[in-house]
């Protein structure tokens, strides 16, 4: 079982403090539980109800299922991704990036997903992927891809412990957490632009959660002052989760507004659940996780978008190499030192 000590902070992490060698390796995350009743909202909602979806394991998780559609993880760069990629078969992964690393983490390929893209170094000293590809991985991601789909609904079931006015959020605004377990509420649209920030405040309480439901859009255009969604009063981006329950197709996750030196000005924190639409940063920075790319939908990371949200475990692969589980503690170590560094 997860704890509150293993959730990351959301602090920007700098892409080359991680130190890679592999993240840690832990069996039996497959066994968590990834139902939580609609009656019974308790703390850590989201980690329990997405299991080995959930923000403990992926940077990027993309979902899969119809070998009929191509579903399509796209990293253009010059952004990299920190973390885990998993990329549930019938995926194409296009890293086009003239400037590596696109992933800083390890990448897990269903057994018909496919890499694509203009880069040609992908996995060599150098190269776009600086961590393990394992391929043939269909039992581990269609099992997460299935508790994902689950959690989505799951959700989008719970019931609202507070209502916003007007349903929608288009200027700055806080919202304050009021209860000591998950916080939930269904929005329409989240539209931010210049000098506009969405502020989600836990409050102090130590097992406070954002549930945040929504059926329009989140717009982000960032700039310097605005165009962000920012966490305090102790959340962690692993707090705070949108779950997309509309039925429009197309970008609905989506960012725009250049960037600062090479971050991005457009902010996302927290989880974006998003099983039936598109999520399109351009460029953006997420501190947490992106969940998507289903049945012909799309991931697209373009102009220095990044994923920060390096990995606590991942479930074990199909196959592991001789060696890796030493090399996982030694990456491991790396990585807390370097987060006990920057706290």
């Amino acid at each position: 079982m997860f704890t509150n000590k293993m959730r990351k902070d959301s602090k920007v992490v700098s892409r080359f403090a991680l130190a890679l060698a592999v993240p840690v390796i832990s069996a039996g995350i497959l066994s968590l539980a990834s139902s939580v009743s609609a009656e019974v909202i308790s703390a850590e909602v989201i980690q329990s109800t997405l299991g080995s979806a959930g923000p403990d394991n992926w940077a990027i998780l993309s979902l899969g299922g119809n070998i009929a559609v191509q579903d399509t993880v796209t990293l253009n760069g010059p952004g990299t991704t920190i973390g885990n990629v998993g990329a549930t078969s019938t995926t194409d992964l296009a890293l086009n990036s003239s400037s590596a690393p696109a992933i800083l983490g390890n990448v897990y390929m269903g057994n018909t997903s496919n890499f694509n893209g203009s880069a040609a170094n992908i996995n060599g000293p150098g190269g776009q992927i600086q961590g393990t590809i394992f391929t043939n991985q269909d039992t581990l991601l269609n099992a997460a891809s299935a508790q994902a789909l689950a959690a989505h609904i799951t959700f989008d079931n719970l019931p609202n412990t507070f209502t916003v006015a007007g349903g929608s959020i288009s200027g700055t605004k806080t919202l304050t957490a009021t209860v000591n377990g998950a916080n939930v509420t269904d929005l329409t649209n989240i539209t931010l632009g210049n000098n506009e920030i969405l502020t989600l405040d836990g409050a102090g309480l130590a097992d406070a959660q954002f549930v945040i439901n929504f059926n329009g859009v989140i717009s982000l255009n960032g700039s310097t002052t605005g165009g962000k969604i920012l966490l305090t009063g102790g959340l962690t981006s692993h707090d705070v989760l949108f779950n997309y329950t509309g039925s429009a197709t197309g970008d609905v996750v989506k960012s725009s507004g250049g960037s600062s030196g090479s971050t991005p000005n457009a902010v996302f924190s927290g989880v974006y659940l998003v099983t039936s639409a598109d999520v399109n940063l351009s460029p953006g920075v997420v501190y947490g996780e992106i969940i998507g790319a289903s049945s012909g939908n799309k991931i697209t990371l373009v102009s220095g978008s990044e994923v920060v949200n390096p990995p606590s475990s991942v479930p074990v692969p199909a196959a592991l190499p001789a060696g890796l589980a030493g090399m996982a503690a030694l990456g491991v170590w790396r990585w807390r030192k370097n987060r006990q560094s920057m706290s």
